[in-house]
């Protein structure tokens, strides 16, 4: 368990890229759709959302947890490190800026 640990201080503040579309759902390798993330909060993004897109994020986090019976266990401990109590809008906007790119183009129109 200690190591566990370790490697987490040690990967905080490190940069990696973060695909917006994933690369295994079709995203591409080019700037629009690459983000630099410190590689922790990367973990916890990929952790809590697999390879979902963004569109698919926000239908999850809408249904499942802000108007449904609300998140569990290691979804919820994974929620709570990465959105730190924000609101709904604030963590939409949060996604948008850090790991989306300010790009709301990869939720415009999306139905809830």
């Amino acid at each position: 368990m200690a190591k566990k640990g370790k490697k987490k201080k040690q990967s905080k503040g490190k940069k990696t890229n973060h695909h917006i579309i994933p690369s295994s759902r079709g995203g591409s390798d080019l700037p629009d759709n690459i983000a630099r993330i410190d590689r922790y909060r990367h973990d916890l993004y990929h952790q809590l959302f697999v390879n979902k897109t963004p569109r698919e994020i926000l239908r999850f986090l809408y249904k499942k947890h802000w108007c449904g019976k609300g998140l569990r266990g290691h979804e919820l401990a994974l929620y709570n490190k990465l959105f730190n109590n924000r609101s709904p809008q604030e963590v939409i906007n949060y996604l948008v800026s850090d790991f989306w790119k300010n790009q709301s183009r990869w939720i415009v129109g999306i139905n809830l």
